[in-house]
């Protein structure tokens, strides 16, 4: 047979290589597919279980790593009777409350984002209640059990009632500390960058002048309307006072005030007397194992969008 021949004859359908390993040379059988699938499967999964392996080990060795920085972390508590815990926290993810959005323009996507972020504040509302009541965290007040309806109030629950008037305690101390250019007083109340923002405010006053702010009344009562807390003592040993948890609280404020500013000479110069609204919304903290007050760390304003940032 011709060498032509035989090719034309092995590239044809009709040819067949019966009880071969093969049947065609362009179409494989059916079970070397299946060969190649589950090759091809395998190898997938020894690289999943390679990926997953490396992913486990770089896990195991943070945590055995964050346990040898905390055992250091105890040590140099013991040794030098330093509190390790007071370290700087970031302003967690509380929450202006709206069932509208209310920035310019604001689209349909923008309400619907503002009423599922409205809705998860008010979860988390009701987490952080409960974790504090369990550490018994509320002001001057002693919860009998965390399973009750009033972790489901946050704006009208007496278990907040002290903080409620602490808050508006240090909201008039501050003010009352910007208008006399008292820095002693601002940095007792105020921390991180609300207190950075006053201070700044300070430098840009004229000293000749004097100020003179006038907390005339409320609207209405201060509210909370976002509460935050975790454990930020992480010590062995009970604190010998308060309770192991930070606690932020979103309040807003809704006051008539009025502000006038006089000369070295006595006069007026700048603001007449007359009462004026005025609402904002602080984020106020405290660390339970201090007794010290209540301090303003932030400012949220209602036409902005929150920067949430959870603590995980």
């Amino acid at each position: 047979m011709s060498s032509s021949r035989f090719a034309s004859l092995f590239l044809s359908s009709n040819f067949r290589c019966r009880g071969s390993a093969f049947q065609s040379f362009a179409r494989p059988p059916l079970y070397c597919k299946n060969f190649a699938r589950g090759f091809r499967q395998n190898a997938a999964n020894r690289l999943s279980d390679r990926v997953t392996q490396q992913k486990t080990a770089e896990v195991v060795k943070s945590d055995e790593q964050a346990m040898k920085e905390l055992e250091t972390m105890l040590a140099v508590a013991h040794r030098t009777h330093l509190d390790i815990w007071s370290a700087p926290v970031t302003t967690l993810d509380v929450y202006i409350p709206n069932w509208l959005s209310k920035r310019p323009n604001a689209s349909i996507l923008d309400h619907w984002r503002s009423f599922v972020q409205s809705q998860r504040n008010w979860l988390r509302n009701v987490q952080n209640m409960y974790q504090m009541a369990k550490q018994q965290a509320f002001p001057d007040i002693k919860v009998k059990s965390p399973w009750s309806l009033q972790i489901f109030r946050v704006r009208t629950t007496p278990w907040l009632a002290g903080l409620r008037r602490a808050a508006l305690e240090v909201y008039s101390s501050v003010n009352q500390a910007v208008a006399a250019n008292d820095t002693k007083t601002i940095r007792k109340y105020t921390i991180e960058s609300y207190r950075d923002v006053l201070l700044k405010r300070l430098q840009a006053q004229d000293k000749n002048n004097h100020y003179v702010w006038t907390l005339h009344g409320e609207n209405a009562p201060c509210q909370v309307l976002s509460i935050r807390s975790f454990q930020g003592h992480l010590g062995p040993k009970v604190p010998q006072f308060g309770h192991r948890l930070v606690i932020q609280a979103l309040v807003k404020f809704d006051t008539n005030q009025s502000l006038q500013v006089y000369n070295k000479r006595g006069k007026l110069i700048a603001g007449d007397g007359k009462q004026q609204r005025v609402v904002e919304y602080l984020v106020l903290q405290r660390r339970g194992w201090y007794d010290g007050p209540w301090t303003i760390r932030d400012q949220l304003y209602e036409d902005l969008d929150n920067k949430l940032t959870p603590l995980t």
